[in-house]
C-alpha cells in the first residue's frame, strides 16, 4: 500500500511539473550560467569560459555563424508559446584605432539586434525588452546576454532537444 502511495504521489509530482510554466534563464558573461526555475525547485549549470590556449589546442568541429542562425531559425517555430524576457545584450568589441567605422559600429549593432528582436516578437508569444536591454560597451571582448524563457516544460525542453538535434545534423553535414 506505500509503495502505491508512493507511486502516485511521484507521478503527481512530475505532472505538475510538466504542465507548470517554468523559466529558464541564461546568462552569458564570462561564465555562462543556466538556471531552470521550477514550481517546486530550481537547477543552476555553469560553465567557465574556457581561456583561447586550451580552444586552440582543441581540433573541434566549428561552426559557422550562418549556420547557427540557420539552425535557430528552423527550432524558432517549436517556441511558438513561450514568452521570452531580454534583459541585457551587448555584442563583442574588439579594441582598434580611431576611424571612421568607429562612429558607426554601436548603430548598426543596435540596428542588428532590434532587427531580430522584431523577428523575435513575430515567432514567439510574448516578448519583454527591458530598459536599456540592447547595449554597446566600448572594448567589451566577450558576448553579454541575459534572457529568460517562459514556458511549459514539456515545450522547453522539446524546443532543447530540436535545437540539439540541427546543430547535430548541421555539423554531420557542414563542408568547412
Amino acid at each position: 500500500m506505500a509503495g502505491i502511495l508512493i507511486f502516485l504521489i511521484l507521478i503527481f509530482t512530475l505532472l505538475f511539473v510538466a504542465t507548470r510554466k517554468v523559466w529558464v534563464r541564461v546568462i552569458k558573461g564570462e561564465f555562462l550560467t543556466i538556471e531552470f526555475h521550477l514550481p517546486i525547485f530550481a537547477l543552476v549549470l555553469t560553465k567557465e569560459g574556457e581561456s583561447r590556449q586550451k580552444k586552440q589546442g582543441k581540433k573541434k568541429k566549428e561552426l559557422s555563424a550562418l549556420t547557427y542562425v540557420r539552425v535557430f531559425a528552423k527550432t524558432l517555430k517549436r517556441f511558438e508559446k513561450c514568452e521570452l524576457v531580454i534583459k541585457k545584450i551587448a555584442p563583442p568589441e574588439k579594441p582598434s584605432n580611431f576611424g571612421y567605422s568607429t562612429l558607426v559600429k554601436p548603430y548598426g549593432y543596435q540596428s542588428l539586434i532590434y532587427s531580430l528582436i522584431a523577428y523575435l516578437d513575430t515567432k514567439v508569444q510574448k516578448i519583454t525588452l527591458c530598459e536599456n536591454a540592447v547595449t554597446y560597451i566600448p572594448d567589451n571582448p566577450i558576448f553579454l546576454c541575459d534572457i529568460t524563457v517562459k514556458a511549459k516544460l514539456f515545450e522547453i525542453l522539446f524546443g532543447a532537444y530540436c535545437l540539439y538535434k540541427n546543430i547535430k545534423k548541421e555539423k554531420g553535414f557542414s563542408f568547412s
